[in-house]
């Protein structure tokens, strides 16, 4: 059972934002630093960011190959596609208690990691100084 949004909390520096009910395949490139990206529907690819992403309870990325933001903010699911191993790449990954992250291979500086409780975490972690954020 899929839970709506909360559509109120929506950050006012968005500039990509993919709806409830929404599927977007493809590969997204951000260069803003100031900018964030949320996802409340689906996105069946792959994201390179230098700012935010925001995955909303509901939303769900099926990547590709490789996930890589300055920020991850996940409340709904990140998985990787079916038979693929996915490399994330964060500066911070933050987990609700409803996240749900599925993927084969994460990497993030020290310190880079909160977590709720509840939150599903289902990788590889590496935590190194050797981080591109």
């Amino acid at each position: 059972m899929s839970t709506m949004p909360n559509l109120n909390h929506i950050p006012s520096n968005t500039s990509l934002f993919i709806g409830p009910g929404l599927r977007v395949e493809g590969r997204i490139t951000q260069t803003s630093k100031d900018e964030v990206i949320v996802v409340a529907g689906t996105l069946a690819g792959d994201v390179v960011s230098e700012g935010v992403v925001l995955v909303m309870e509901g939303g769900l990325i099926e990547a590709n190959d490789e996930m890589r933001c300055f920020e991850l903010q996940v409340r709904g699911e990140i998985k990787s596609k079916e038979g693929k191993s996915v490399m994330l790449e964060a500066g911070l990954l933050k987990l609700s208690e409803a996240a749900r992250v599925n993927v084969g291979e994460i990497k993030l500086p020290p310190g880079g990691l909160e977590q709720a409780r509840g939150g599903i975490l289902c990788a590889r972690l590496s935590m190194s100084e050797e981080n591109s954020f």
